[in-house]
């Protein structure tokens, strides 16, 4: 039988320069370093690895794919931030998580079903992909690599499961959009004189799609979050004022 090994696309022979981080050109190798799934596995699964990754940038707003379609390929952020989402029975997206840097997208299509959810770039995105045939091999050959996307997976279960527990009807939407962008400011913030900037473009809508509200109704709580001094919006840049301030917010009876 033809093993993997000796199929292999040699499409990134010498690792050839195809990526950037800033301005420095990335290659396979450097790009693999930052995916936690494939940062520790066996020598013989980084060559095959290295062989057979591709590397794509995608813009802001582009789709990687979608919910209900049959997909070919494992996914895994490299540099930027991505939002997997789903559609609900009114037509409406609803905004699961935000994966960024070293993260896996869609590990639930292990079991070979079509996708459950959409993924799609909230900046400018740069992601590695693999065949599920040669990752679905690798896994079988390769413990570590197995466990790793199994760790990915739990993540995201406990995740959703955190999430369940602050988004139910016994939390106030403006606790719960408090909630959100504490979590955004500890997992992305850049301090300024300011306060605390979350560094990618956030729209009302955007967010209505996060805690599953009506746009007005979330503009009306951000404004009362504005009010008390927890939060600044200029645009569709968040600043938070003070993180302890906000969590506290959020833990209010």
């Amino acid at each position: 039988m033809t093993k993997i090994w000796d199929i292999a696309m040699l499409v990134n022979k010498n690792d050839k320069k195809i990526g950037w981080i800033g301005e420095e050109a990335m290659d396979i190798r450097q790009a693999m370093q930052r995916v936690k799934v494939l940062a520790d596995v066996q020598k013989s699964t980084e060559l095959v690895l290295r062989s057979n990754l591709q590397l794509h940038t995608y813009k802001k707003n582009a789709s990687i794919f979608q919910e209900q379609s049959p997909i070919s390929y494992f996914y895994f952020v490299v540099t930027g931030v991505v939002y997997l989402c789903k559609l609900n029975h009114h037509n409406e997206n609803r905004v699961i998580f935000l994966c960024t840097d070293g993260e896996m997208l869609n590990e639930t299509i292990v079991d070979g079903q079509p996708s459950s959810i959409s993924a799609i770039a909230l900046t400018q995105t740069q992601i590695l992909r693999i065949s599920v045939k040669t990752m679905k091999y690798l896994m079988g050959q390769d413990a570590v690599l197995a466990q790793a996307v199994m760790e990915s997976m739990a993540s995201k279960i406990r995740r959703l499961y955190h999430q369940m527990k602050n988004t139910s009807s016994s939390v106030r939407l403006e606790q719960q959009i408090a909630a959100k962008l504490w979590k955004l400011a500890r997992d992305y913030g850049v301090p300024t004189k300011k306060g605390v900037k979350i560094p990618f473009d956030l729209s009302i809508t955007f967010f209505a799609d996060m805690v599953g509200s009506k746009r007005e109704t979330v503009s009306r709580n951000m404004k009362h979050l504005v009010d008390q001094g927890l939060i600044r919006i200029e645009g569709k840049t968040f600043y938070i004022m003070d993180q302890q301030d906000l969590l506290k917010f959020f833990h209010k009876k």
